[in-house]
């Protein structure tokens, strides 16, 4: 439904703070107070596990609230497209300037952002030194309706307690033409306005493919390092332009110490982290368990995986990569047996035969992070 009138407001209602909030289609809820936040969204897990799990609702706990609203999101990335700038007086677009942000919702229409209120500040203000040197400078922009142009987006990521970032421009074509000078100035630029937080690397990812899809396969550096280091409660995890990493630093920490809690951990089990994609679960467990095995089919992600148990000088966590399917399969036909499974699938949830493979495997516990409610409740109907 859509909202014609409102005729009495709801005592939950605000005035969003972003400026940008009824356009962009980022954000969903910030017109609605963060305590009535909590309440909306832990109804609508209890609801799905209800109608689609069919569990009852009273297994649904409080949510773990965060302490910080805003500016916690490590992670930036702006499609960009090039506007021509309207002249009331002649008539005439006159002026072609770059903008970026997000998209409206359902659509690709541009709202230009200036500044994100959930991005960490210091993405901002990368964003906002990128927006300004790309254009002095003369850059193609890649356009969705013809397929041509050379720009499609830009992507950022900071390690909030290290202070260290990352650049990429996402580009439809083999060479970024002119890149030195605006990477220079780039730098430059924030160099002289930042003292605490630093960009320590700056990449090229390639991406001709006319998808949605917004990485390439191909990832050039032309700056720095080749990546950077995030420190969370004592571990540290090694960040590359495309690694999967929890976008809020602060709530991962919660999250992941809940997951200790609930595993209710002696030292002496053996734990399958299944879906582990950089390691970070795998790490978070070892020191409390005698080995985990952590599984993951993206090559890239276990590759960093592996550095950060080299980071941490970690020696009981076994990597591999392969399909969650193949692998546990392996693992089951192998006889071994595992005292806690974790699962953090994406977001389509685990496939049958994973769940199928888990319930043979008859774990003592399996835990179940994941970021959809309603596959979440398909998931847990089946485990059962």
């Amino acid at each position: 439904g859509k909202i014609i009138k409102i005729i009495k407001p709801s005592s939950d209602r605000i005035d969003a703070p972003c400026k940008y909030f009824y356009d962009c289609g980022a954000c969903q809820m910030q017109h609605i107070k963060y305590e009535a936040q909590l309440r909306y969204k832990t109804n609508i897990v209890k609801d799905t596990i209800s109608k689609i799990g069919r569990i009852s609702p009273d297994v649904v706990s409080d949510i773990i609230k965060s302490d910080s609203v805003f500016g916690y999101r490590n992670k930036m990335q702006y499609p960009v497209k090039k506007i021509r700038i309207h002249d009331p007086k002649t008539k005439i677009n006159f002026k072609s300037e770059i903008k970026m942000g997000y998209y409206k919702k359902g659509s690709h229409d541009l709202v230009d952002i200036y500044e994100c209120l959930i991005l960490h500040p210091f993405l901002n203000k990368i964003a906002k030194v990128v927006r300004k040197e790309l254009n002095k400078f003369i850059v193609s922009v890649y356009e969705e309706d013809n397929k041509k142009g050379l720009l499609r987006h830009i992507l950022a990521r900071v390690g909030v307690n290290t202070k260290e970032s990352l650049l990429s421009f996402i580009i439809n074509g083999n060479e970024f033409h002119g890149s030195k000078k605006i990477v220079s100035s780039v730098i430059k630029e924030l160099s002289a306005t930042e003292k605490e937080f630093r960009l320590c690397g700056v990449f090229i990812n390639i991406n001709t493919r006319h998808t949605n899809v917004i990485l390439g396969e191909k990832t050039r550096n032309i700056w720095g390092v080749n990546s950077i280091c995030e420190n969370l409660s004592g571990l540290k995890f090694s960040i590359s332009p495309g690694s999967f990493f929890q976008i809020n630093p602060y709530q991962t920490v919660k999250l992941y110490n809940n997951v200790l809690e609930l595993a209710e951990l002696s030292g002496n089990e053996t734990v399958m982290d299944a879906y582990c994609g950089t390691g970070s679960i795998s790490l978070w467990v070892s020191n409390f368990v005698k080995e985990v095995y952590g599984i993951e089919e993206n090559e890239s992600a276990i590759s960093d995986a592996k550095k950060n148990a080299k980071l941490n000088n970690i020696k009981n966590v076994f990597f591999k990569c392969g399909t969650v399917e193949k692998l546990l399969k392996m693992y089951k036909e192998a006889g071994l047996k595992f005292d806690l499974i974790i699962l953090d699938p994406p977001r389509s949830g685990c496939s049958p035969e994973v769940l199928e493979t888990v319930k043979q495997m008859c774990p003592n516990k399996i835990i179940y992070i994941s970021c959809d409610p309603a596959t979440l409740a398909r998931d847990l109907k089946i485990l059962g």
